[in-house]
């Protein structure tokens, strides 16, 4: 599937502090996806530096109602 098949989509990706799931993020934001990360460590997102990418959003996972909520908001 190409990538540009996400432009403008919104995309949850689990597991995004590290590995294949930093990697997914970064290539879908570079594809114009809106991106939401998830890992159970938050600091190890911030490290990395994912907060320079401004069309992410990044939660722990122990905020499970908080992304189905931010998910729900997004147009359909």
């Amino acid at each position: 599937m190409k990538m540009s098949h996400f432009q403008d989509k919104v995309v949850w990706v689990t597991g995004a502090s590290s590995g294949i799931g930093i990697e997914i993020a970064r290539q879908l934001a570079a594809s114009g996806a809106k991106v939401v990360l998830s890992s159970r460590n938050e600091d190890k997102l911030i490290e990395i530096g994912i907060y320079r990418f401004s069309h992410m959003s990044i939660f722990t996972t122990h905020d499970i109602e908080t992304i189905a909520a931010y998910l729900e908001s997004f147009p359909k």
